[in-house]
């Protein structure tokens, strides 16, 4: 078993310009205040993920970041936050987010080069298809019919866009108040 002080719970993401987002998450929670309740995502903690990787030992971080220097860097595209989502469906939603569009699928072959070279240190594929996404709220109640009807509103809305993005190894701490992330690299 390992001890912990051993491991450190990781994700491979790209953050979002906070910026862009603080108005909007501000304009969702009032929006969806009397529709759902849930755990709304923080302006600073916006990203989106493209790899959980979970526990993972911290002797392998070294060798993690090493395999994959094509993919922990810096990136010219454009990417549009358009429109609303829900996990696992409208009908039975878990986690409320926005989607992102990129006509060069840059993001999925991000994805897929890290699957691929992450096999070597036994971490797991996905068993869902990748989505790219940003998570806003991971919700607990929505027993409020009109909730699909304000998410079905927000199909087409748009959140803005960036013409960058940097994908970083980033550490997830759980505390009591939300998640802590630190970059990692």
């Amino acid at each position: 078993m390992k001890n912990e002080s051993d491991v450190k719970r990781l994700f491979i993401g790209a953050y979002i310009d906070k910026n862009l987002f603080v108005q909007h998450l501000f304009d969702l929670r009032r929006k969806f205040y009397n529709l759902c309740s849930g755990k709304w995502v923080e302006a600073e903690n916006i990203h989106f993920t493209f790899k959980f990787l979970g526990d993972t030992e911290i002797v392998l971080i070294p060798e993690i970041l090493n395999s994959l220097t094509e993919e922990l860097k810096s990136f010219e595209s454009k990417l549009i936050f358009e429109g609303l989502g829900c996990f696992p469906n409208l009908q039975n939603p878990r986690v409320l987010y926005v989607n992102i569009k990129n006509e060069e699928n840059i993001l999925e072959n991000i994805f897929k080069s890290i699957e691929k070279k992450l096999i070597t240190f036994k971490i797991p594929k996905e068993t869902n298809p990748f989505k790219s996404h940003i998570t806003i709220c991971r919700l607990k109640i929505f027993n409020n019919p009109k909730f699909k009807e304000e998410v079905v509103k927000y199909k087409s809305f748009n959140f803005g866009e960036m013409n960058s993005f940097k994908v970083h190894l980033i550490e997830s701490k759980l505390t009591q108040k939300g998640p802590i992330y630190t970059l990692v690299k």
